[in-house]
């Protein structure tokens, strides 16, 4: 950061032939071997002849990782500049409310992308590095109860810090019991129940047994509420969800309606050429179940994935190199030849959306240009959306507005299905 030079940083190099295609996986981009820097900060990047295009990153174990630099041909001079940020080292001591140590605590900590995790050993302690200096959140979580702690402290460049969290922890107990059945009465097996407000990471669930019974354990608190389960492959239940005293053990769900199951078989091929796409993976998902869908790969053109046989069941598939299909089942086998199984065929191309938003006031940006090769090809709207749609797959692409510094996206970063990428621009400070 004061321009010192950093020895033994490892600096990793990708390199872009001159006419590679941009719609092979990653673009025409290959790996070249790491390097690693001399005592001068120096690391010296062997280029073929037919290399047009060098793309560089670095990052110690003191430092936070710079941002990539692309260096095209004809080669500088001078020695290319990547500037490391240094790192904060932060101990987290992780204690429950009568300060003795957890061990086996997942803890996270770090802002924004710059994020460095651990768990905690016997003495409930984990050391975690780099941290970038300013603002940074701080989580630890207990397994077993699943229960969490945080602190947010401020941490300065080169910064050795120590920080205390506190988990509240301890045995669990009944928080309730019932049973789930389905629409005729009869019992419901391997149903999962949560206890709302639980985390994803959690074990405060319960699977039903052969007679739809379960029990839920949990800390004692007053009130629970149970939550019946609300995926991609499960009924409608009533209640969807309901609160009791902690320790009920007449809680009932009756499943009231439920759909077929389904066993799906895809084939995605090039429209083109009718061979099979690979490095393709998607999604089906359906409005009936809340947007809620299952993801599947089809790194061989193919693919075989349980579903049920919704009205509206739509599938999104895309891979690199081909533009993203998303449509109703229903369109890509109109007269239902194949029941349980369709084709779907991908062209080549680029298509995705984007948000670009001001990474301190959160507002979007409009306007903001997206670029290609140099070339622009879009601008955002009012809201800061954009949609992209370009014949070649890109290599990169770039997002630059007056007042802040551009930002440089990975292509194969969004999935087939997922909501608009976010991109978080960064204002320039006089």
């Amino acid at each position: 950061p004061d321009g010192a030079p950093v020895a033994g940083a490892r600096v990793a190099a990708r390199v872009r032939a001159r006419g590679a295609s941009a719609q092979v996986h990653g673009g025409g981009w290959s790996d070249a071997p790491d390097l690693v820097t001399d005592a001068t900060g120096l690391a010296r990047v062997p280029v073929p002849a037919r290399v047009e295009t060098v793309r560089l990153s670095a990052g110690s174990p003191r430092y936070v990782a710079a941002r990539m630099v692309d260096v095209a041909a004809p080669w500088p001079a001078q020695p290319v500049e990547l500037r490391l940020v240094a790192g904060a080292s932060l101990r987290v001591l992780v204690r429950d409310t009568a300060g003795d140590p957890l061990a086996g605590c997942d803890v996270v900590a770090g802002s924004g992308m710059q994020r460095a995790s651990g768990t905690t050993d016997a003495a409930g302690e984990v050391v975690l590095a780099p941290l970038a200096p300013g603002a940074t959140f701080v989580e630890a979580r207990h397994r077993p109860t699943a229960t969490s702690g945080s602190a947010s402290p401020t941490l300065a460049a080169g910064d050795e810090r120590t920080v205390e969290v506190r988990v509240p922890a301890g045995e669990p107990e009944l928080a309730a019991a019932g049973r789930v059945v389905d629409e005729r009465g009869g019992p419901v097996e391997g149903v999962v129940l949560r206890l709302a407000g639980a985390p994803a990471w959690g074990p405060l669930e319960a699977t039903t047994d052969a007679d739809g019974r379960f029990e839920l354990h949990a800390l004692r608190r007053t009130e629970v509420v149970v939550e019946a389960p609300r995926g991609f492959l499960e009924g409608v239940y009533d209640p969807p969800d309901v609160a009791v005293p902690f320790g009920a053990r007449d809680v009932h769900f009756r499943r009231t309606q439920s759909w077929p199951p389904l066993q799906l078989a895809l084939d995605v091929v090039d429209a083109r050429t009718g061979e099979p796409v690979l490095r393709a993976e998607g999604l089906l998902y359906t409005a009936t179940a809340g947007g809620r869908g299952v993801r599947f790969p089809a790194t061989a053109g193919a693919a075989l994935v349980e579903a049920r046989r919704y009205a509206d069941l739509r599938v999104a598939v895309g891979a690199p190199g081909y533009r993203t299909l998303d449509a109703f089942l229903s369109e890509l086998d109109p007269r239902g030849e194949r029941p349980t199984g369709v084709t779907v065929r991908l062209r080549p191309g680029y298509t995705r959306r984007y948000v670009v938003l001001d990474e301190d006031t959160l507002e979007p940006i409009p306007e903001a240009r997206v670029e290609v090769g140099g070339v622009r090809v879009a601008l955002t709207d009012r809201d800061g959306l954009v949609r992209i749609d370009l014949e070649a797959w890109p290599d990169a692409i770039t997002f630059a507005c007056e007042g802040y510094e551009p930002w440089t996206a990975d292509p194969t970063a969004q999935r087939p299905g997922d909501p608009a990428g976010e991109v978080w621009l960064t204002p320039v400070v006089d």
